[in-house]
């Protein structure tokens, strides 16, 4: 057996000894390396941490900068676009154009001192009832009507004269007719069912 001298023996070589590079950082425990890019430095990781957490990759950066970085809109915008969104949507539909019934429209002045008017107005009434006229009266001197009976008068070129007659087709629109002396002619002819689209052919006398 060899006594263990501490002699080395012939031949052995001294092993280089490890060098320390100004990268390497000591093994200390509580430390971990980080890089900066010129050098490394060391960062203190609080006890039972001693894992240090992976670095973020510098996409992952760019992107958390730019996100933070973006323009936001105003807080009272953001509001009303949140409220906006949260409205339920109105859809209306559209209302069938209803159809007027075809009529003749008789344009009278109820407060009328003439008596000539007056009586012109009752004859007739008395001959579109016996001949089953359709007919509607409008009191020219109301003045709720005021708009209409000017309405009417345009389209007749007469003003303030009583009674006026005007066929209102489908569309509910007017078309001037006639006045009192018209009326009268057809009435003494029997025509005024046919004028009028009455049922009943038949003349009223005065």
């Amino acid at each position: 057996r060899q006594r263990r001298t501490g002699r080395r023996r012939k031949g052995e070589e001294d092993a280089p000894a490890p060098r320390s590079s100004s990268r390497e950082a000591p093994a200390t425990r509580g430390f971990h390396r980080q890089g900066t890019g010129d050098d490394d430095m060391l960062v203190r990781i609080p006890h039972g941490h001693d894992k240090a957490a992976p670095e973020p990759s510098l996409p992952s950066l760019q992107r958390k900068v730019s996100g933070d970085m973006a323009p936001r809109p105003p807080a009272h915008r953001r509001t009303e676009e949140s409220e906006r969104a949260a409205e339920p949507e109105v859809v209306t539909e559209a209302k069938p154009t209803e159809k007027v019934e075809k009529h003749v429209l008789v344009l009278v002045s109820l407060q009328s001192m003439d008596r000539e008017v007056n009586s012109n107005q009752q004859h007739t009434t008395t001959v579109l009832d016996a001949n089953k006229v359709n007919y509607k009266t409008l009191d020219g001197a109301d003045p709720a009507n005021k708009e209409k009976r000017n309405e009417l008068f345009a389209i007749s070129g007469l003003r303030a004269k009583y009674p006026q007659f005007f066929k209102v087709g489908d569309d509910g629109k007017p078309s001037f007719w006639g006045d009192y002396e018209k009326f009268q002619m057809t009435n003494d002819d029997k025509q005024i069912a046919k004028e009028l689209d009455g049922v009943e052919p038949m003349r009223v006398p005065r």
